[in-house]
């Protein structure tokens, strides 16, 4: 049976429980949303950025807070707070792809357009 990569528990991975290794796959998924989050925020308006840069805000900030766990962790010490502070940046993300396709499905379309890729109200291209 093959089971997909998230569903694998990182002790399969990589033989034993690895505290470093979940760290660095963390920072890796984390990188990427943070990527998203960067590309939506410029592609668009000055509301959406503004939002988009709470919404970084957030996530880096509950993060990291988790991340002040790490020592707590390696020796098997309680973390009272990880799992809210986790949700919190959790939350954050997925509210911002809500937010995000709300704003793209209000968008014009190019065929509701005429093809033409131009914002008429502005005279700036629609990308």
């Amino acid at each position: 049976m093959i089971l997909p990569a998230a569903m694998t528990p990182l002790w399969m991975i990589f033989g034993e429980a690895s505290l470093a290794a979940h760290v660095a796959l963390f920072l890796v998924g984390i990188l990427g949303w943070l990527a998203a989050m960067g590309f939506g925020a410029a592609a668009l308006g000055k509301r959406f950025r503004i939002y988009s840069l709470v919404s970084i805000a957030t996530v880096v900030t509950s993060f990291a807070l988790g991340l002040s766990y790490v020592p707590e962790a390696n020796t098997g010490q309680p973390m009272p707070f990880l799992g809210l502070e986790e949700r919190i940046g959790f939350s954050a993300y997925f509210l911002w792809m809500t937010v995000l396709a709300m704003a793209l499905w209000r968008r014009p379309t190019i065929k509701a357009r005429d093809g033409n890729l131009e914002d008429h109200r502005r005279g700036l291209p629609l990308w």
